[in-house]
């Protein structure tokens, strides 16, 4: 006679109004996904007519970003609360993005699947752990400006003022790709302090070369970490901006780049925010630069001696942590800026006229 009541079981529940109780269901709680939706319309009158009867136009007055993202967010009651079966029915083996399910200790409720140890960093190893005598002879592994820098006290120290920058010469790494140091001494007058992936060319002092450059501005009005990319024609350019960051003694700087031109900046393996490379004012970081590899390094922007680092490592990164950095709530949101000035330490290229020797301290 068409009556009767629903009877689920592993589902997010606001009311338990028509059904029947089950205990794996969870009721009475927000899913908490990424973003939700947020919009307004705007509504105008087609002719203005005073006796408000006239045909009215109203439109979304909305950016794509703001229509929500409804992937679960870590914290989502939904996580690991889904079944593996229902009778002869079996879950399916992939979620929504094709993700492998289940990811962590149990299906999550729903169509997308949360890939927990998919965000975790690093998950490559150290390369350089810097624990050998004082000499300014980094090694063979290391090609660059290595002139420019020094061991000193089991650690990299940068010992020559304005642009200095090293990369790991030893080995190049594929699309999906990570590096990490971590900071042992930080002076007042340090500036700028990064790191380089996807670095094609001699070096990241060539007019020629191609990178991303993930950088910790410490420069009065800065506070923050950006992301620069370069190409031969292109130059320096900026494409986003994580404002209010700070890194301290002891803090590891990290960085992730996948294969979509997708950057995530991390503080002591904690993701902090995410943006594109081929994002931002035109001109665009091509494509096929992102989609290639390369290799990684250290590039500064600062006085000498006013940097030491350590524990450098990163390289490619397994197919199996290559997920939507999305999926983690609470990050910085990216601030793409219009307009921006390029630092004219950055534009001190070996090649060209105004390049400056290495001045060492002594």
């Amino acid at each position: 006679d068409g009556t009767g009541i629903l009877a689920p079981t592993n589902t997010l529940m606001q009311v338990t109004t028509g059904t029947t109780t089950n205990p794996s269901n969870v009721v009475g709680t927000a899913p908490v996904v990424v973003e939700e939706f947020e919009t307004s319309v705007n509504v105008a009158p087609w002719r203005g007519n005073p006796r408000f009867v006239d045909i009215m136009i109203v439109t979304p007055a909305t950016l794509p970003n703001l229509l929500g993202d409804y992937h679960l967010a870590q914290s989502s009651p939904a996580v690991d609360a889904g079944a593996e079966s229902r009778g002869a029915i079996q879950a399916p083996g992939v979620d929504i993005d094709g993700d492998l399910r289940p990811a962590g200790s149990g299906y999550d409720m729903g169509a997308d699947e949360v890939d927990v140890t998919g965000n975790a960093f690093p998950v490559t190893g150290m390369l350089d752990t810097f624990n050998r005598p004082n000499s300014n002879n980094l090694g063979a592994n290391w090609g660059g400006q290595t002139s420019r820098f020094a061991i000193a006290g089991n650690a990299l120290q940068v010992t020559a003022a304005n642009l200095s920058t090293v990369h790991w010469s030893a080995q190049s790494f594929g699309p999906n790709q990570e590096a990490f140091f971590t900071f042992t001494d930080i002076a007042a007058n340090a500036q700028e302090v990064g790191l380089l992936l996807k670095l094609n060319g001699n070096n990241a002092a060539s007019t020629n070369m191609s990178t991303i450059n993930v950088n910790y501005d410490r420069r009065p009005g800065q506070g923050n970490v950006q992301i620069w990319t370069h190409q031969g024609s292109q130059g320096w350019r900026l494409r986003a901006v994580f404002p209010g960051v700070v890194f301290n003694v002891g803090d590891q700087l990290g960085a992730r780049t996948l294969a979509d031109g997708t950057v995530n900046i991390y503080r002591n393996g904690v993701l902090l925010g995410t943006a594109n490379a081929t994002g931002g004012q035109n001109p665009l970081w091509p494509t096929s630069l992102a989609a290639g590899g390369g290799r990684i390094g250290i590039y500064i922007v600062s006085p000498a001696n006013s940097a030491r680092m350590d524990n450098f490592g990163g390289g490619d990164v397994p197919p199996v942590f290559v997920q939507v950095a999305a999926e983690e709530s609470n990050l910085i949101q990216p601030v793409l800026p219009d307009t921006y000035e390029v630092n004219p330490l950055r534009l001190m290229y070996e090649d060209n006229s105004i390049y400056l020797p290495a001045i060492t301290a002594p």
